[in-house]
């Protein structure tokens, strides 16, 4: 089973950039797994938390960024962060990409973004390998409702990996 950064049945608080007070509003409105997240719309969402700091749009980035790490076999939350950076939106998105052009990417963003710079030399060393693991990503489930009643709770297997029922 390959590695994956999170699981469907895993807590909101996993995905790599969500911080703590935005994990605990969502969990007060019976968003806690991740997906509860997937399966709710943002903008109706956004209307039912009514918080500045959880806006529609930070909300799909949350989206974009929990489908990733529970698709992508291997990536580590720095090779997500890069690929978020960069506006990667899905895994067929990355899968088309020749390295070049996501190369060109990252140097585009590292321009705009001087603290990202430090970042690239590791990037150049794992654009291929990212590119080739979005190329074997796993499905979401046709239905993500059926994951909310059926969908086991976090666990980790013996392996140390990420247990949820999906394919791997």
């Amino acid at each position: 089973t390959a590695p994956y950064l999170a699981a469907l049945s895993c807590s909101v608080s996993e995905i790599p950039s969500m911080d703590s007070e935005s994990a605990r509003l969502l969990r007060e409105h019976d968003i806690r797994r991740i997906v509860d997240l997937l399966a709710a719309q943002a903008a109706e969402l956004e209307q039912r938390l009514a918080h500045p700091a959880l806006r529609a749009s930070r909300l799909d980035e949350w989206q974009t960024e929990a489908i990733l790490a529970c698709r992508i076999p291997h990536i580590s939350r720095r090779d997500l962060m890069l690929l978020m950076a960069c506006g990667i939106q899905s895994p067929e998105e990355l899968a088309s990409l020749m390295p070049e052009a996501l190369l060109s990417r990252l140097e585009a963003r590292t321009k705009q973004h001087s603290v990202m710079a430090k970042d690239l030399d590791y990037a150049r060393g794992r654009v291929r390998d990212w590119i080739n693991w979005a190329r074997n990503a796993r499905p979401l489930p046709n239905t993500l409702e059926r994951c909310l009643v059926t969908a086991p709770h976090f666990a980790r297997q013996e392996s140390g990996n990420l247990s949820d029922g999906l394919p791997s």
